[in-house]
């Protein structure tokens, strides 16, 4: 069998097993395990666990927190009433038109458990959705201007038998502001908890040398762009490959010598002056103009006055339009004078979601695929020898963290950072079973809060030569903190074998305010767990785990009562744990057979 047949092959047995929770076949029964008489979601806004409705700190055009009384927007890819067999069936033309369009999902409390709620979608089995997509806040189809096109001119599709439809998605405030839009997409199959993140930019105003916010006139300031925005919308769409289906969204504009021809949509926009806001903790309060503005949007121009009271229409230093706003991210920008000339100056972005400081290559620590790659190299030749270690390896690792000696306070030993988000699927993890070899007594890594995406464990049919099989063979000492990954897939076949997306084991050190996300673990004769295979020592806490799990029995043998753990997090706890389990531990993971 060539490779290509054999990934494609793999491809398809992996959307099978996600998406019907392991059956042996893809048939569409009415004995899923999502089955609800009502249809709920739960949501949580990057990274936080949605508990109450608050504006960001000052900024009361953005949320952090979902709250009672609000809404969402919810589409699905596939008709949860269809009749056909499988989802395959839709493809090629033989398409839904049935299936849920902009369904409104209300926030509240039932029964103490916070979730998004339609009572109008009845019966429903989540699994025959296909992809979802939500959004935040919710807006009526009626918002959709009655002459609306897109960026080319034309009306948006309407789904018929082969076509896959369009849909307006509205971006604006009451007062003509974008909205500060948060969006969530996934494919059904373990689990409905939805993480929101801002899908837009926001862009903070301080004012310099030369320009003071008491100067009358600046209670605002009016950013202008070099297009007009119309709206968005967006588009069922089939890909390749997994997840096969999308929902991407498209902002759609238009020239400004066109903007004439439409009664919708905005071109400039409003920042109202807000004072004693806090960009950073430890930083002082400042005031700060902030406006959302899509993705890549580009500014023409900023219209305020200078000291002297003059208006000014500010632009970058080279006079080009500013470019480069990154979605989800915020964008600090100081606008003062350079001699007589005003300018806008970038500053260090912030990751909007996570409250990451964007720009920190100058910092030690790891920033791209090739330096994780690295960086496991070095480190994995001198762990459990680090007195032997060389004085090459020794300057090569202090590229990606700092060594402690003990002359200064803190942890002794390599604390090292992860200051990006890395896509792994090009990487492949060493025979031992593991990209990590081990974590142990003295060595601390650090996420950050950043994501590690796509890994792949697999070990289906050559057996790892630890015995142990995850993203670190062994955790027996030392830290992980702040550390999220995202679609793990491990595949282990081998007998009584240790399979963890994050550690095969555990029997010591400390992992904390951890995350994996859409786990997908096939290991039916080994010992599996989402956060380790076992757990004998160490202590964990804080940390969420999402996806699913086929393996035999979970074996809580401690007497302690750890199920909530063991049950699809930890394969195993011996009769002789000697570890903790402390903090909230969100389990939201799927066993199956």
């Amino acid at each position: 069998m060539s490779m290509k047949h054999r990934y494609r092959i793999w491809g398809w047995l992996a959307v099978m097993l996600l998406f019907i929770g392991c059956r042996q076949d893809e048939i569409w029964t009415g004995d899923d395990p999502l089955r609800m008489d009502y249809l709920q979601i739960e949501g949580e806004i990057a990274g936080a666990m949605a508990v109450r409705a608050t504006p960001d700190n000052k900024l009361t055009m953005s949320y952090d927190t979902f709250g009672s009384g609000d809404t969402i927007g919810f589409f699905s890819y596939h008709d949860p009433n269809c009749a056909k067999p499988d989802r395959w069936s839709h493809r090629k033309g033989n398409d839904d038109t049935l299936y849920l369009k902009n369904t409104k999902l209300t926030y509240s409390d039932m029964g103490g458990a916070r979730k998004f709620t339609s009572t109008e979608v009845a019966n429903v089995a989540l699994g025959k959705f296909g992809v979802t997509f939500a959004y935040f806040p919710f807006a009526p189809k009626e918002k959709m201007p009655l002459n609306y096109v897109k960026s080319n001119g034309s009306s948006l599709v309407v789904p018929s038998g082969s076509q896959k439809g369009e849909h307006y998605i509205h971006i604006f405030t009451e007062d003509g502001h974008i909205v500060d839009l948060l969006t969530a997409q996934k494919m059904q199959y373990d689990n409905i908890n939805y993480q929101f993140r801002h899908r837009f930019a926001m862009v903070l105003l301080f004012l310099g040398e030369g320009f003071s916010p008491d100067t009358e006139g600046n209670e605002k300031l009016t950013v202008h762009l070099t297009y007009h925005v119309l709206g968005a919308h967006i588009l069922r769409k089939e890909i390749d490959p997994f997840p096969y289906e999308d929902f991407p969204l498209t902002v759609d504009t238009v020239p400004l010598d066109r903007a004439s021809q439409y009664d919708f949509g905005r071109s400039s926009f409003t920042a109202p002056r807000v004072d004693d806001y806090t960009l950073l903790v430890g930083q002082e309060p400042r005031t700060v103009y902030p406006v959302i503005l899509p993705a890549g949007a580009k500014i023409d121009y900023i219209e305020v006055k200078d000291k002297t009271g003059k208006p000014q229409r500010v632009k970058p230093t080279r006079g080009e339009a500013l470019t480069g706003l990154e979605g989800g991210w915020k964008h600090p920008l100081t606008i003062r004078m350079e001699g007589i000339v005003p300018t806008v100056y970038p500053h260090e972005i912030i990751d909007w979601n996570e409250q990451h400081v964007g720009e920190v290559d100058k910092l030690p620590g790891i920033h791209s695929e090739e330096q994780f790659a690295a960086w496991l190299k070095v480190y994995n030749r001198n762990v459990d020898k680090w007195e032997a270690m060389n004085v090459a390896d020794s300057v090569e690792l202090a590229h990606y963290g700092v060594h402690n000696d003990g002359e200064t306070p803190g942890t002794d030993g390599w604390t090292f950072y992860l200051w990006n988000d890395i896509d792994c699927k090009d990487m492949k993890p060493d025979a031992n079973g593991a990209f990590v070899k081990a974590l142990t007594e003295g060595v601390t890594f650090d996420g950050k809060g950043y994501v590690l995406h796509n890994l792949m464990l697999d070990f289906e049919h050559t057996a790892p030569s630890s015995g142990r099989v995850g993203l670190i063979g062994e955790i027996r000492g030392g830290r992980l903190r702040n550390l999220h990954l995202d679609f793990v897939t491990v595949r282990n076949m081998t007998a009584d074998a240790l399979s963890g997306c994050i550690a095969g084991c555990i029997s010591g050190g400390e992992v904390y305010g951890c995350t994996v996300r859409e786990a997908a673990m096939m290991c039916r004769d080994g010992v599996a767990g989402v956060l380790a295979g076992e757990m004998t020592g160490g202590r964990v806490s804080d940390c969420k785990f999402h996806g699913m799990v086929q393996a035999r029995d979970m074996q809580d043998e401690t007497g302690l009562d750890y199920k909530k753990i063991v049950d699809g997090v930890v394969g195993r706890m011996p009769s002789g744990f000697g570890g903790s389990v402390t903090g909230e531990i969100i389990n939201r993971v799927l066993i199956t057979d």
